[in-house]
């Protein structure tokens, strides 16, 4: 006879135990969809954005401020980053570099739906992040880092993205 013990594994599958000690993921989609708070929903309904490979090719207006992108990159070995990033990821890794305008002061958070290192830049100079979370279960949000950011331009790097393309959303957020 053969025994099996279930769990939830992060809401998204089941994981199997054996009498004799083997695991399996059992896969399970997601039942319930996700509550996504005002500021991000968007996220369901992203626009086709580019990454640029080099600051000389960066617009600043594809990801709009509150418009979930669904981004194409670049492999990382063909992007010219203008600072070197923090975890540039594998060498076969994706990323890129976009552009956007910040209309006024506030806090601002960017949503990512696959694992990658992002950077914050504004006017030479990297950003520190004021919080870092998970996207809410089953939204598709794998990763959210919070910025304190003031009007102007700023260049968004993203390195190290297994996929080639993964959906990003900068929204402003309730202070």
């Amino acid at each position: 006879m053969r025994i099996l013990m279930l769990g939830i594994v992060a809401g998204i599958g089941l994981l199997a135990t054996t009498a004799n000690g083997q695991t399996d993921t059992v896969a399970q989609e997601c039942k319930s969809s996700a509550n996504l708070p005002r500021e991000l929903a968007s996220w369901s309904a992203p626009v086709a954005v580019r990454a640029a490979m080099a600051i000389g090719s960066l617009r600043y207006s594809p990801l709009q401020i509150g418009q979930a992108g669904q981004v194409a990159l670049n492999p990382v070995s063909a992007v010219r980053f203008p600072l070197r990033p923090e975890k540039a990821g594998a060498l076969d890794g994706h990323g890129g570099l976009l552009g956007f305008q910040v209309p006024r002061t506030g806090k601002y958070r960017i949503a990512l739906g696959t694992a990658a290192w992002i950077d914050v830049l504004h006017d030479g100079h990297a950003l520190i992040s004021t919080r870092h979370g998970h996207g809410p279960d089953c939204s598709g949000i794998h990763k959210m880092v919070d910025f304190d950011l003031g009007p102007g331009q700023y260049t968004l790097q993203i390195s190290g993205s297994e996929p080639e393309e993964t959906t990003i959303l900068v929204a402003r957020i309730a202070d």
